[in-house]
This record gives structure tokens, sequence and C-alpha cells, in this order.
């Protein structure tokens, strides 16, 4: 009897025992799961990975959460800027689902490949892409990436109080520039007609491609036009359809738009076809956004050609 009894209460107490085990694992689970759902909506924001040959980069931007459903965009430049795999619209090409800490996912390139399929691990402090199949077509995101956290490209580049680059100051007389700067490494030159190569411009650059030519910008310079609630950029490209041709071309942008753009310059590269007459021109502009464009006349003063102002709203008008 006393056997029976002591028998009866090892089961009890194993009963017992599993119970609390099974409610410990499922307030576990419960706490893991909230863990994860909270570290997750930490990810909102973009990422950034850039290659040590900075010929490539990677942004990230996970912009929606929907209880363990994600949506997002990204953008990937390749071979310094030959290839722009990205998209100035606020179109999502990456959607997947949260399973603990990871992100399983779909994607799709902006040249054209489909299904594509990838994984984000989510750490403290950076996040991990790796593709796990590739998507049918073409596509330029890496294999695998550590991604930082970084502020939106997009607002990078348009935000007026944004220090990060440097600007050049007016009056900017494109022919003194490059009778100083161009082929001279100067502090001066630096200093106050610094520009930047394609792939440091990234979005400015896709901008180009996607609305004006195809064509990689050799030089991009940042205007100062302090005050206004635009940017103003000039750069220097290859005629899309006149590969001779080299051209200067202004224009301003605001919420990753261009709001006008306008050919300022131009200049031949390299040799033209004989039955081909181009005429060199160069401008100046001044500090209220006034352009002056000249027409270049050898051994003589340059010729005014036309004159043009930028106005408050972005726009730029024929004066």
């Amino acid at each position: 009897m006393k056997n029976t009894i002591i028998l009866i209460l090892v089961f009890f107490a194993f009963i017992f025992s599993s119970c609390n085990s099974k409610n410990r694992e499922k307030t576990l689970d419960s706490q893991s799961k909230k863990n994860v759902q909270t570290n997750s909506k930490d990810i909102l924001g973009s990422w950034n990975w850039r290659s040590e040959d900075k010929s490539q980069e990677f942004t990230i931007k996970i912009k929606r959460i929907d209880k363990d459903s994600v949506f997002g965009q990204y953008c990937a430049v390749y071979n310094n800027g030959n290839k722009i795999d990205c998209d100035v619209d606020d179109i999502n090409n990456i959607k997947g689902l949260i399973v603990k800490d990871k992100i399983k996912l779909k994607f799709d390139s902006f040249f054209g490949g489909k299904n594509g399929k990838a994984e984000i691990k989510i750490f403290e402090n950076y996040i991990e892409w790796k593709v796990t199949k590739s998507p049918n077509g073409e596509y330029y995101s890496p294999e695998s990436a550590i991604l930082y956290r970084k502020s939106d490209t997009s607002k990078t580049v348009v935000n007026n109080s944004d220090s990060s680059y440097k600007k050049v100051q007016l009056p900017f007389d494109f022919q003194k520039y490059m009778e100083l700067c161009y082929l001279k490494e100067n502090k001066i030159c630096d200093d106050k007609f610094p520009f930047y190569k394609s792939d440091e411009l990234s979005s400015i650059t896709h901008l180009i491609n996607n609305n004006i030519n195809k064509n990689i910008p050799d030089r991009i310079y940042c205007i100062q036009n302090t005050g206004l609630d635009f940017e103003t950029y000039i750069f220097q490209i290859k005629d899309e359809s006149q590969d001779y041709l080299l051209t200067y071309i202004l224009i301003t942008v605001k919420d990753n738009k261009i709001i006008a753009n306008q050919l300022i310059g131009q200049s031949i590269d390299g040799e033209a076809p004989e039955d081909v007459d181009v005429i060199d021109q160069t401008f100046v502009i001044d500090k209220d956004l006034t352009i002056s464009v000249f027409d270049k006349i050898y051994k003589k003063k340059n010729k005014l050609s036309i004159k043009y102002v930028v106005n408050s709203d972005g726009k730029v008008q024929t004066i």
C-alpha cells in the first residue's frame, strides 16, 4: 500500500513538472516571438554595403512591415555605375516573411530578372543579405553582403540642410575653371569647385540615366543654391547619339525627381566627322543662378549666345 501511494505521488509530480515545463516553453516561445517582432521593426529604413574597391554599392530600403510581412526596395550599383539596378519610382521589388531571426523573401531586379529568392538575417547592428536562388534574367545585386544602417540616399542627395556634399561656389566660370583645374591637382580647385563621380552620386546618376541620357556622367558638380528647397547639379556626359560630343547639362532636383534640365555647354571630345560643324560653348553661373552661355571663337572674345535663370521653383527660364 505504501509503495502504491509513493508511485501515485511520483506520477502526479511528473505530470505537474511536465505541465510547468510546457508552460515555460510557451512563455519563452512567446517572448522569443515578441523579441523577433521588435527586432524586425528596428530594421525599417535604409541599409548599405559597398565593395572594398568601391566599384559596387548595394542599398536595401525596408519600407513597411505588416505583421510578419516585409516590403521594400533594393538599389544595386555595379562596375562603377555602368550598371544601375535601381528605380527612381516608389516601386517595391522585395517582399517576404519574417521567420525567427530571418526574412525569407522574393525579389525582382529592375533589369527584368524575375522570381529571385534571398534571405536577410537580422543581427543587432547589421543585416546580412544572401541570394538563395538567382532570378530568371539580368540582375546586379551581390550574391551576399553585410549591410549597415545609413540615412536614405535619395534624402541625403536632395536635402539642402545636409552638408555632406561639397558645393561649387558661385560665380562659376567654367572656362576659367577648366584652364586652372581640369588637368592639375589644386587645393583651391578642390575647395571651390569640387566634383563627384557617377558612383559617388548614384541616385543622381540613375535619374540622369532614366530621364536624360543613358551614358554615365564623367563628372557631377553640386552647385551652391543656399535657401532654396531643391538641389542644382551640372553634369558632364557624352552625347547619347553623337559620342564625339561632350555636353554639359544643368538639372534641378527635388524629392528625387528632376524639375528641369537644360543644355548649357558642349565641346568636341575626340574626332568628329568631317561634315559636322560643332560650336564649342562654355558658361558662367552667377550667384543669383543666372546662366550665361557663350560661343567660343578662336583667338577672339567669346560671344554671348543665350542667358537662362533658375527660378525659385527650380524651373529654368530664358531671359
